[in-house]
């Protein structure tokens, strides 16, 4: 669990990751001050399921996307074994005549 906190927001993120089906959930819940001492609730479920880079890869080339970088997120690093989430930068190939 991660709790972040200032005086107008006040964030708690829980997360697990279940090995057998590959999938991250990150629960969130925010207080947002609106006015004075007041504050507006917001919570949030993001699911995610975890791809092999080999199989990104090869699904980008099968849809004709040329795979141009791969990065830890918010990062110009390259992803490491640990890294949590990769972003892609892929081009699609062009196709003469179409």
């Amino acid at each position: 669990m991660e709790v972040v906190s200032s005086p107008d927001l006040f964030q708690v993120w829980r997360s697990r990751y279940e090995e057998e089906k590959k999938t991250a959930t990150l629960e969130l819940t925010f207080f947002q001050r609106e006015k004075g001492d007041r504050f507006r609730k917001i919570e949030e479920v993001h699911q995610h399921r975890a791809i092999p880079p080999e199989e990104v890869t090869e699904s980008l080339r099968e849809a004709g996307f040329r795979l141009e970088g791969a990065y830890a997120c918010f990062t110009q690093e390259p992803p490491l074994a640990d890294t949590y989430r990769t972003v892609y930068v892929a081009r699609r190939a062009i196709q003469v005549g179409k």
